[in-house]
């Protein structure tokens, strides 16, 4: 149950920043935070400015964590749990997020150095169940399928506009099978 107060509410707070080129601002704003009362801290290792090719400032992340009283995530290239475990040792942090790398892999954390299979068929089905635009629909599988494409593949599936020319492709393409795979989680489900 949440307890209101005219004053607060009762639930966790956490915000999510990036570090600032100077770094003495990232510190006056992570002070600025606690005080106000945040439960815990994400921080993005690189400024609003530089783009996700360049590499995260593990120097950055380190400080806020180091000025921190709240636990403290890492966020920024993190594609594998080797990735993840090599932040948190070269930082301190509490912990690790994906942004990109769960995109690419959604059974990173899981284990998996790249996207297995039945993960691809159980987002499809997921998605179909829950009615996603074709846009979103062919951007996830997009950035599953990225490191296994080549190029002319990647061409040909980024012009499929349509949830059905997309399962056509993948159909044809992947050995898809919509009615299997259904089937095939209909009876887990009755196990469970």
């Amino acid at each position: 149950m949440i307890r209101m107060t005219k004053a607060r509410v009762d639930l966790p707070c956490s915000i999510k920043i990036r570090i600032h080129k100077d770094l003495r601002e990232t510190e006056e704003f992570v002070r600025r935070a606690l005080s106000v009362g945040v439960d815990f801290i994400t921080v993005h290792g690189r400024t609003r400015r530089q783009k996700s090719t360049e590499s995260v400032s593990i120097e950055g992340m380190k400080l806020v964590k180091e000025v921190s009283t709240v636990p403290v995530l890492a966020n920024g290239d993190v594609f594998s749990i080797e990735d993840a475990n090599r932040i948190v040792e070269a930082t301190g942090v509490d912990g690790t997020m994906a942004a990109r790398g769960i995109l690419e892999n959604p059974a990173l954390f899981a284990g998996y150095s790249t996207t297995p299979w039945e993960c691809v068929e159980t987002y499809v089905d997921l998605a179909l169940s829950y009615g996603t635009n074709a846009f979103i629909f062919h951007h996830h599988l997009m950035y599953m399928f990225e490191r296994s494409m080549s190029n002319a593949e990647r061409r040909t599936f980024n012009s499929l506009t349509t949830i059905p020319s997309i399962l056509d492709y993948l159909e044809e393409h992947y050995d898809l099978d919509i009615a299997r795979m259904r089937a095939h989680r209909a009876a887990q489900k009755i196990k469970e």
